[in-house]
């Protein structure tokens, strides 16, 4: 069917009211005056893209991205990243109906990479790993083929083989079935009839397990399974500890998981070497703030304990964080907060004092921003931060991540008087009750402090002349982030977008290879990103080709304005990649079964020549480009 385009319009606007008790009463408001005729029409188009879509969506083979299985009422789909974004919008709009329009977005995904082939696909593909990610299956896995059978609460028995086995998991290859594929979280007693017939068992051979993942790959699925804490068959768990331990040298031992952990072992030990910000414990019991301290980071921590050795302390210790503490540690899943404050070091008296202002009490007087501009300008230490913080709840702790916002810090407009007066508030005291405790980045602490990263880094190699990000470190969690950093195949397949376009890439490549400190970074890029389906664009620069900050929050207004926008802090270093001691002793365990792919891990690994540390700080520079927009600010009188 065929609209116009203000039918068209009014299509798009009331087919997610479609699903809503009070569709009717806004069709008929919306179409009033429209003719019979075209109120069918209409009508007629939105019922069409809200009916609940038929059938499954598989991606498989059909795009460029890695593609993986997702299950929902009952049915399992096949997305890569930006199809799970648009399926899951789908279902906000239109009251957790899949419908055919949400359909249509997706498939317009798979049309378009059909079109323009895999010429035109991303030209970067990046591996990826999570940071501080705690992979489940540590223990062997044994590639080890034996029939077995397993039961259903319902009494149903099906037939099966294991591909590997482990001392608490199982993996199996069943022939399709489509109650086999809706068994995700299903308990099962798995009985291995094939290892009773060709070993002698102590015990009874059926022992009970949970369906974790479900793999369909015609004509077979395949089932990953964890062993249930409350099976009591501790006879079945020494026979398997027994049987891999003499046969694994005869059967091949699947040791990906083992690889995958030394690898983001390795460069979250480079990560935390080349990181120039302050990463912070503050645990619940404690009075002792932990930071995290490297070579990169060294002189950010020494400026923080010059004057006043307890600031980090304090600043963790102040109402308007301890408020993001509180509001974190109800969230129900693990979320993040980012806050934007001022520092400021005056001397008074003979002595440096220390001033911490919080970005939101800037905006309730206009001079506010013009009296830290003249401090600045006549040579003070005045400087923007950007404190991100989440709480773990298991470890009963807050964990933050404090780093600089490069912003041009220069205004045109003069101050007859410095409003000095109002400092006090924000003033440092000498002591604190909370400690610092400074600790070294090394094996033992790094754990603990990427188990909760909160930025994301793209780590750098050399391929022949070129300098080109390879390796991806993610975030363990998405609560909290901008879209673009939740889809992290869409924002990680081309260096290019998040890194501001090919122009700022080369720059930023270019200077990472002649100085060892580059200081002339384009620190922090803004982009407005356009999620359309099948025509994403990405636009933006970075603040520093602006000479004012007026003119920066300008822009960042006008972005902000016509679209969503992302802000990235952009830090980078060189670095001198080396395996740990720690690293080497787990890379020498895989050598003894699959030489040829530690040789190649540590091989790329010592390609590596610099790490990017790209955080967001989205929040933050929004906050600070509002405050341009004040009424009577002093500060539009420069424009």
């Amino acid at each position: 069917m065929t609209l116009n385009a203000a039918l068209q319009t009014l299509v798009d606007e009331l087919k997610t009211e479609y699903h809503r008790s009070q569709f009717e009463s806004v069709f008929k408001r919306k179409t009033k005056h429209l003719s019979g005729p075209e109120k069918l029409k209409v009508k007629m188009a939105i019922t069409e893209l809200a009916k609940p879509a038929l059938g499954v969506v598989d991606l498989r083979k059909k795009v460029p991205y890695d593609v993986f299985p997702y299950p929902f009422q009952g049915r399992t789909h096949y997305f890569h990243n930006r199809a799970q974004q648009l399926f899951e919008q789908g279902l906000k709009a239109y009251k957790g109906v899949f419908t055919e329009d949400t359909k249509q977005q997706i498939l317009a995904l798979k049309n378009q990479y059909n079109e323009t082939g895999i010429a035109n696909a991303p030209a970067t593909s990046l591996d990826s790993f999570i940071a501080g990610h705690p992979y489940a299956r540590r223990e062997e896995r044994m590639n080890f083929v034996s029939p077995v059978s397993f039961t259903l609460a319902d009494g149903q028995v099906f037939n099966a083989s294991t591909v590997d086995i482990s001392t608490n998991g199982l993996q199996l290859k069943v022939e399709s079935d489509d109650q086999v594929k809706s068994l995700l979280f299903a308990q099962l007693d798995v009985c291995f009839s094939g290892l009773s017939e060709n070993f002698v068992m102590s015990s009874d051979p059926c022992v009970q397990y949970r369906v974790v993942a479900v793999e369909n790959s015609e004509p077979y699925v395949y089932l990953r399974l964890k062993r249930l804490e409350t099976d009591s068959n501790k006879a079945f768990r020494t026979f398997i500890d027994e049987l891999i331990e003499q046969y694994k040298h005869r059967y091949k031992v699947n040791i990906d998981h083992s690889l995958q952990r030394v690898k983001a072992r390795a460069y979250e030990a480079l990560w935390a070497n080349a990181y120039s910000g302050l990463k912070m414990v503050l645990p619940d019991n404690k009075l002792t703030c932990c930071v995290l301290a490297s070579e990169a980071n060294r002189t950010l921590l020494n400026s923080w304990q010059k004057h006043v050795p307890s600031a980090l302390s304090q600043l963790m210790a102040l109402p308007w964080v301890r408020q993001e503490h509180d509001a974190l540690k109800l969230e129900r899943k693990q979320s993040r907060r980012q806050l934007c404050f001022f520092r400021l070091s005056l001397p008074l008296n003979k002595r440096w004092h220390e001033y911490l202002i919080p970005v939101a009490d800037l905006s309730n007087e206009d001079d506010w921003l013009p009296s830290l501009f003249a401090l600045k300008q006549a040579g003070y230490p005045v400087q923007a931060y950007a404190l991100t913080l989440t709480y773990d709840r298991h470890r009963m702790s807050t964990f933050a991540e404090l780093q600089k916002l490069a912003l041009p810090m220069v205004n045109e407009v003069k101050v007859d008087k410095l409003a000095l007066s109002k400092l006090k508030p924000y003033q440092l005291n000498e002591q604190s009750e909370v400690k610092v405790s400074v600790v070294p980045s090394d094996d033992s602490n790094l754990e603990e402090q990427f188990g909760n990263a909160l930025s994301n880094a793209l780590f750098v190699h050399k391929d022949g002349t070129k300098w080109l990000p390879k390796v991806a470190g993610l975030m363990p969690f998405s609560e909290g982030l901008p879209t673009a950093f939740k889809d992290a195949g869409f924002w990680l397949s081309d260096s290019e977008k998040v890194l501001g376009g090919r122009q700022l890439q080369r720059q930023l490549m270019d200077n990472l290879r002649r100085t060892n400190e580059p200081v002339d970074l384009p620190a922090i890029v803004v982009l407005r990103i356009s999620h359309l389906p099948g025509k994403e664009t990405v636009i933006g620069r970075s603040l520093n080709t602006y000479k004012t900050f007026s003119e920066a929050a300008e822009y960042v207004n006008f972005l902000n304005d016509d679209g969503d926008i992302l802000a990235f802090h952009i830090s980078g270093s060189r670095s001198n990649a080396c395996l740990s001691d720690a690293v080497r002793s787990e890379l020498s365990y895989i050598s003894r079964y699959l030489p040829h792919r530690a040789s190649e891990f540590e091989a790329e690994f010592l390609q590596c020549k610099a790490v990017l540390t790209v955080s967001d700080v989205t929040e933050s520079v929004i906050a600070l480009a509002a405050l341009v927009q004040q009424p009577n600010n002093v500060l539009q009188q420069a424009n």
